[in-house]
């Protein structure tokens, strides 16, 4: 099985400093139940510019944590909310994404216990 993560980026981010590697996990993994909560609301609601500004902040965060897995869904999910097309596709893409992140939680916190629990 792939890593559902990397952290190479945020390596080289961090410079060395591994307080901030630490804080960068620790706030992915506190955030993304939030995101994940904001985000099913959006769309029951049918919010997409709010789909799409949610999306878009929280890419940065996938990238940080180097989730290379889910990205593309991501940045898919966020032109469909954002061009206002395929909206059919963009609860299913959630789900997708929503089930990695999940997965990627769980891992977070099996490799990481000191730093978040």
């Amino acid at each position: 099985m792939t890593a559902l993560y990397n952290l190479d980026y945020l390596k080289e981010l961090a410079a060395g400093d591994e307080n901030f590697m630490h804080e960068m996990v620790k706030y992915f993994y506190t955030h993304t139940p939030e995101v994940i909560g904001q985000m099913d609301a959006l769309i029951a609601d049918d919010d997409w510019m709010g789909v799409r500004e949610l999306i878009h902040r929280y890419i940065a965060n996938l990238n940080l944590i180097g989730a290379l897995g889910v990205i593309d869904k991501a940045n898919e999910l966020e032109q469909y909310a954002e061009n206002g097309e395929h909206l059919d596709q963009i609860p299913i893409l959630w789900q997708e994404i929503k089930q990695y992140c999940g997965e990627l939680i769980l891992h977070i916190e099996k490799d990481f216990a000191q730093i978040v629990n």
